[in-house]
């Protein structure tokens, strides 16, 4: 007498039944990313729920560590961000180094490094001053309140925004790196906007 086969009974059975090239073939066809179907295989997909509001979707782009003590909505542009503060006691220390290292901001290079090494500026301004610039003459045209002008001032703090989060980015890898490698870290303090200054004219005595 055959033994009869086990069938999955939950949609997370069927999922960790399932091997590597089949799980890829449902990451394709849904459209998301791997470490959310991972997710939803362990059960890790529980949903906030918030007062007045009921039970939240969210996008997490990595797993909460830690306990959980506030949750702030915050809203920019047509994006929503759930942003958590979470307890995660004593972090773990990075492997000493032996190098020390003194940081000079300036003006025709991010920063001067004292090893010799230079840290470029990617100037994402200028590279979005142009799209900035044409968006921004678009809503200039459209009449203020109406439909197209807000539709157009979207299209404008979509712009600010893509330049606010590459300059973020630039920043954190940049210091994420410097942190990594070197165990002391010397910055001078200096009024970068002082230096782009022209001194103010003497008048003729």
């Amino acid at each position: 007498m055959q033994q009869e086969q086990h069938r999955p009974r939950t949609w997370r059975e069927l999922l960790n039944s399932l091997d590597t090239q089949e799980k890829r073939r449902i990451i394709t066809l849904l459209g998301i990313q791997e470490k959310t179907l991972e997710r939803w295989i362990s059960g890790k997909t529980e949903l906030p729920r918030m007062s007045k509001i009921g039970t939240v979707k969210l996008h997490l782009h990595r797993n909460l560590e830690g306990t959980i003590k506030t949750l702030t909505i915050k809203c920019e542009g047509e994006h929503w961000y759930a942003v958590f503060t979470c307890e995660i006691g004593t972090p773990k220390a990075l492997p000493v180094s032996c190098e020390e290292v003194g940081i000079d901001l300036g003006v025709t290079h991010f920063a001067t490094l004292s090893t010799g090494e230079f840290i470029d500026n990617p100037r994402y301004f200028r590279r979005g001053q142009k799209t900035l610039t044409k968006r921004q003459a678009a809503a200039s045209k459209k009449k203020r309140g109406s439909h197209r002008w807000k539709k157009a001032m979207y299209a404008v703090k979509k712009a600010h925004r893509t330049i606010r989060n590459q300059r973020h980015d630039f920043l954190h890898k940049q210091s994420r790196q410097v942190v990594n490698r070197f165990q002391l870290i010397a910055v001078e303090d200096l009024q970068i906007a002082n230096l782009l200054k022209r001194p103010k004219p003497k008048q003729d005595k």
